[in-house]
């Protein structure tokens, strides 16, 4: 390459191109970042063919200098934007190194990287952060570490970082597929190179939207369909496909599956699982047998169902669906066992977020058989996974769903790719106290997947894909109207993931997808009463389709074929099955399993371990350890994981004696007291808090002696110098009444990088006793203050509201009094909210009918003259940042505009802003409330309970609730109203109008 390069770098705020292909992931060394660390992260790529120019988007926290080929390149600073930098000239084919030395300040830390290398014709290669990657990082001394694999914090839009601005995110893509009559033309949807996408047909009139799909073993297409009923497609003859309902009874069937000669459906509405099948000879599946009933709701409900190795049937459940009553894990041998809430200080305004029915195993995995006679839970701890399958190997995977409500939050969880183990606790749990991270006890994420809504989930080694997509797992993303190709290296025990973003459409909204005999990829759109559409992905060149000879060749086609691991093989689907473990592994072999450096097979060892009876090895693990370990890491893993299987083990038996249970407890920490933790890693130092606490949750409070013991241990290592590790030492502290807690705490409040960890100090200080000064106080409720102008989800302001709640509570009447109003919410200005209003005059009350001579078919085109400057200034004036996001600033009491203008035209864009009411979303539609005495009130849903509703009135002041008892309530019903007002450019003449509009459409000028 020649010295001289043309160098173009800039902050963007360009939309980027959705570009399909490979997706780089945020990597740094750890997940545990220290302050002022630096890193270096390297990889090699080949490329294959001359370029004319290479195009790198990039984002650091903090800043990173970029080298390639021992070449300075440029350097890439923050997140809120990308680094673009452009440079134009030949690079040869061959072999490239890249190196990336960044630098982390404080709180958080990760690269994102995307190079594209762009040849003559427009052809372009890509290299992206991901799996591949090396790492070394900086010690105390200076010296540089040993280079080990960069560990992965997830795709683009992951927290903490989430969208930067320029990447076009339009979660209500799905809305253009309402109304339209006709699926989205195919030639809109962009996929990979090498692969083409056919629509074969819309759905028509009286046939509804379409939810799920499987082939049947002379391949004829099944789809269930979002209302009632099973939809049955012979596609011998594309050009008029041939559809029939087979039934019309079973409600919402999200999971279909062909398997020992039967259709089984996995209908929510209907809540069962039902098999039918043809027994009178007409091809008619005319018995419908439900196999198991499930209660609960039907939101996160019934999904997916998947054909296992051990021809057992796998299906995966919502977290609102429930466990019959009266299920006993231990009788039905299930692998899932040893569950509980596990939450050391509970929170009481849990009950008002959402979900609040929600209880363990929350979402989970069931296996039955084929007539349904056995019921065992096989993992849980998801919120609402729709999809599973299984890989090549036969290792079963979900793509899990987030709490989009909870974002901005310390316990917001991130949609993830999981591998779902036997015995597996993925640990989502019910408002605060869900795990958005490392616990001792739960599989870790292989990949987090940035803002996503979950749906389908399949195998491509069921197809006849080349590679690396023969083995790659698909999986859907019905909001953005996606599909990725994750990308399984083995790693271990579990997988390494990469992932492509393997076709996009607008509107596209994927609800599953499945391989046909043919091999190519059939997918379906729906949901929420939109237009569905059936398509077909397959190789370029490659002809495919269902023919005669195709249903005789593969008589046998059904979802489970070609796994690669049918351990436990039950050929006919009956039986009971064993567990997915070895109850006569010898005590001591196990141990050594527990002292792996892999935290999968730790894992699995301890679940095997937790399965046996708990007298054959609680006294070997309580007593000093025997067994000799090849080094202190795996001696430590040993003690830490083995105390841990005790502690869930003995903390679930109801039966065991007072006395015993405080023997173990007792035990238990002294061993933990004894670990050497100055020299565990940050992982098993973690694992050792977390024991402590599940410990004080399932055996009980420690008696004084020993709790003074813990709390000298806790003393001096607080706080830590890893934030995730300074969090759940202060709530252990907090749960032991530790004295100086609150002083120790209080510089944390002040020097907290991200939101989430200030949020999570304010949530546990808030009800603590002990500790506190005047001053303290005024600190406190300061930062509080601070919080009232977080950036999140739904659920942010009733979290906050509750923290103020359960603070204000603890405080003394003199303490009341010293505070003042400090005690209550910021306002949401510093200028009161008619001041901007009052000082503009009223030019016209506008109508859409002002703006006819603009937006009219007869109109002569003009080229855009408007300011989106003074735009920017007006936006401000007329307040609408108070409620909305524009560009990264504002807050999301209503829609992010950021890409409003990607989804509206000006005349329907501006028709929202004069109409407001016309349209409304949902999750910020209001409710109006009726009691039995008389009064009205209208404000919007800000969650409830049992025996109350709450709401609030001012949708500025979202923290003021109002508690309505459910028995005083004579109606409910959704307002028709906006709580947008109307008249906000009343004040605007119509050239202002526009640079409003202006704005909106292209953001605020490149600094």
């Amino acid at each position: 390459m020649r010295r001289c390069w043309l160098l173009i770098v800039l902050a963007t705020c360009v939309p980027a191109r959705a570009d399909v292909g490979a997706e780089a992931q945020w990597l740094w060394g750890s997940r545990f970042p220290r302050a002022d660390q630096t890193a270096r992260l390297q990889a090699e790529f080949e490329l294959d063919r001359p370029a004319e120019r290479m195009e790198i988007r990039g984002l650091a926290d903090d800043r990173a200098t970029l080298r390639i080929n021992d070449r300075d390149v440029g350097e890439i600073i923050g997140t809120k934007r990308f680094t673009v930098i452009e440079k134009r000239e030949r690079f040869e084919s061959g072999p490239y190194r890249v190196l990336i030395e960044a630098n982390n300040v404080a709180g958080s830390a990760g690269v994102w990287l995307q190079l594209d290398f762009i040849d003559a014709n427009g052809g372009r290669q890509r290299f992206v952060t991901d799996s591949s990657w090396r790492v070394n990082s900086k010690d105390k001394d200076g010296s540089w570490t040993s280079l080990t694999p960069a560990v992965s914090l997830g795709l683009l839009g992951v927290a903490p970082w989430w969208r930067p601005v320029g990447k076009l995110d339009d979660y209500d893509q799905w809305k253009r597929a309402s109304g339209v009559g006709k699926a989205d033309d195919a030639a809109r949807i962009q996929v990979v190179s090498g692969f083409e996408v056919e629509l074969l047909r819309s759905s028509q009139m009286g046939e509804g939207s379409w939810i799920s799909l499987t082939f049947d073993g002379i391949g004829r297409l099944f789809v269930g369909r979002e209302g009632s009923g099973i939809l049955r497609m012979n596609l011998s003859n594309e050009k008029e496909i041939k559809v029939e309902t087979i039934n019309d009874s079973l409600q919402e069937c999200r999971g279909l599956l062909w398997a020992f000669d039967s259709l089984y459906a996995n209908a929510n509405n209907s809540k069962g699982l039902y098999r039918l099948r043809d027994t009178n000879g007409d091809d008619s599946l005319d018995e419908v047998t439900l196999l198991r009933a499930t209660g609960g709701g039907v939101g996160h409900g019934r999904n997916a169902l998947a054909l296992g190795p051990d021809n057992l049937i796998y299906v995966i459940h919502g977290n609102n669906v429930l466990l019959s009553e009266g299920y006993d894990a231990v009788k039905e041998r299930s692998p899932l066992q040893f569950l509980a809430e596990d939450r050391l200080r509970p929170v009481t305004w849990d009950r008002f977020m959402f979900d609040a029915a929600t209880r363990v195993p929350a979402g989970y995995v069931a296996r039955t058989n084929a007539d349904g006679t056995i019921w065992q839970v096989f993992a849980g701890g998801f919120r609402n996974p729709y999809g599973l399958d299984f890989n090549h190997d036969g290792d079963l995977f979900t793509f899990d769903a987030d709490n989009e409500e909870d974002q901005g939050t310390p316990w917001y969880r991130p949609n993830r790719f999981n591998h779902i183990v036997s015995g597996g606790d993925y640990g989502f749990r019910q408002g605060s106290a869900n795990r958005p991270g490392w616990f001792a006890e739960h599989p870790p994420s292989n990949l987090d997947m940035g803002l996503a809504s979950p749906t389908g989930v399949k195998s491509g080694h069921r197809g006849k894909f080349p590679a690396p997509y023969d083995r790659a797992m698909f999986v859907c993303d019905w909001s953005y109207g996606r599909i990725h190709a994750i990308h399984t290296r083995r790693d271990g025990a579990s997988y390494r993931c990469d992932a492509d973003l393997f076709l996009e459409g607008q509107p596209l909204n994927v609800t599953d997808l499945t391989f046909g005999p043919d091999g190519a990829m059939y997918f379906v759109t729906g949901g929420r009463g939109t237009q569905s559409g059936l398509y077909r992905v397959k190789p370029i060149g490659v002809q495919v389709g269902v023919t005669a000879r195709d249903r005789v060749a593969r008589p046998d086609h059904r979802e489970g074929r070609g796994l690669g691991r049918a351990s436990h093989a039950l050929p006919d689907g009956q039986g009971v099955p064993p567990n997915s473990f070895d109850e006569s592994t010898p005590f001591d072999k196990l141990f050594s399993r527990l002292g792996s450096e892999d935290v999968w097979m730790r894992h699995s060892a301890r679940i095997e371990l937790e399965h046996l009876p708990l007298l054959d090895w609680r006294d070997r693990v309580l007593s000093v350890s025997k067994t000799p370990a090849v080094n202190q890491t795996a001696r430590s893993n040993q003690e830490i994981t083995s105390l841990l299987a005790v502690v869930r083990v003995a903390g679930s038996d109801s039966s065991l004696p007072e006395s015993e249970r405080s023997r173990i407890l007792n035990r238990v920490c002294e061993r933990l007291l004894d670990q050497p933790f100055e020299h565990l890693s940050d992982e098993q130092q973690l694992d050792v808090i977390r024991v402590f606490t599940l410990a004080f949750v399932r055996l009980g409070r420690p008696a004084p002696e020993l709790a003074v013991r813990v709390i000298a241990f806790w003393a001096n290592r607080y706080p830590h110098p890893l934030e995730p590790h300074n969090q759940r030492l202060c709530e252990l502290l907090a749960y032991l009444e530790w004295e100086p807690l609150v002083a120790k705490t209080m510089p944390r409040l002040e020097s907290s990088v991200e939101q989430e960890a200030l949020l999570a100090y304010l949530l546990i200080l808030r009800d603590v006793k002990f500790g506190w000064s005047i001053d303290r106080r005024k600190q406190y409720f300061g930062a509080l203050r601070r919080a009232d102008k977080f950036d999140g989800g739904n659920l942010l302001p009733i979290a906050v509201n509750g923290i103020r709640e359960d603070a204000v509570a603890s405080l003394s009447d003199d303490e009341r009094k010293s505070l003042g109003d400090l005690i209550e919410p910021a306002a949401e200005v510093d200028h009161d909210p008619e001041s901007t209003h009052a000082k503009r005059p009223l030019v016209r009350e506008w109508t859409m009918s002002d703006f006819d001579d603009v937006f009219s078919p007869d109109a002569p085109k003009q080229a855009s003259r408007h300011d989106p400057v003074h735009g920017a200034k007006l936006y401000r004036e007329l307040s609408c940042v108070r409620c909305h996001r524009f560009q990264g600033e504002g807050r999301t009491l209503g829609p992010d505009l950021t890409f409003v203008a990607n989804r509206f035209g000006p005349r329907d864009l501006l028709e929202h802003i004069v109409m407001p009411s016309k349209v409304i979303d949902g999750k910020y539609r209001q409710t109006i409330v009726e009691t039995k005495s008389g009064r009205v009130l209208i404000g919007l849903p800000a969650g409830g309970d049992a025996t109350n509703v709450l709401l609030a009135a001012d949708p500025l002041r979202p923290t003021k609730v109002s508690r309505i008892p459910l028995d005083e309530i004579e109606s409910r019903k959704a307002s028709s109203v906006s709580p947008m007002p109307v008249g906000l450019m009343n004040s605007l003449t119509k050239n202002e109008v526009f640079d409003l509009l202006e704005f909106l459409r292209v953001g605020s000028p490149v600094e």
